[in-house]
């Protein structure tokens, strides 16, 4: 569930300059097309729409401004739908947004970003993640899947420290 919330924040770039309700319908609308095919389609699936998604300016990368404005309008719809979502749902959503706003889309960004351009592609982006056939929800419990150390140790020991603990 944390990766697939995970996923579907990532896919969301909503305009910051949009009312907060507007941004909440759209959010509601992009939400509901991403849990549907992310909960069974293959995790590459589900990431090239989030990411496709994301990339406000289709130039192929993810540039800190898409990012933060998916991290403001995250917060926003939390905020307006936090009482329609299970304790579960509201746990795993405010642990990934904070993690987020604790480690901050700029360092977020540098962290992962190889080639030092200020936006992350595709491969930047699952750098600790290996994508498969496999959907997401199964892939993130996979440790073999994913780097959870290597994320960590990207995002600090405040942020870090919201993330699953090593078996």
């Amino acid at each position: 569930m944390r990766g697939l919330v995970l996923a579907v924040l990532v896919g969301f770039a909503l305009s910051a300059r949009a009312a907060p309700e507007d941004a909440v319908a759209r959010f509601d609308r992009l939400a509901g097309e991403l849990v549907a095919l992310c909960v069974d389609a293959p995790a590459t699936r589900c990431f090239e729409t989030a990411f496709a998604a994301a990339d406000a300016d289709d130039d192929g990368r993810l540039a800190v401004a898409e990012i933060d404005d998916l991290r403001r309008d995250a917060n926003a719809w939390f905020l307006a739908r936090r009482a329609e979502l299970s304790v579960r749902e509201q746990t795993v959503i405010a642990l990934s947004l904070a993690t987020l706003n604790t480690a901050g889309v700029a360092r977020v960004v540098a962290a992962y970003d190889r080639d030092g351009d200020g936006a992350l592609d595709r491969a930047e982006a699952t750098a600790d993640v290996r994508l498969d056939d496999r959907p997401l929800p199964r892939l993130v419990r996979d440790e073999e899947a994913v780097d959870w150390a290597a994320i960590r140790d990207r995002l600090g020991a405040v942020a870090g420290a919201m993330l699953p603990a090593p078996r």
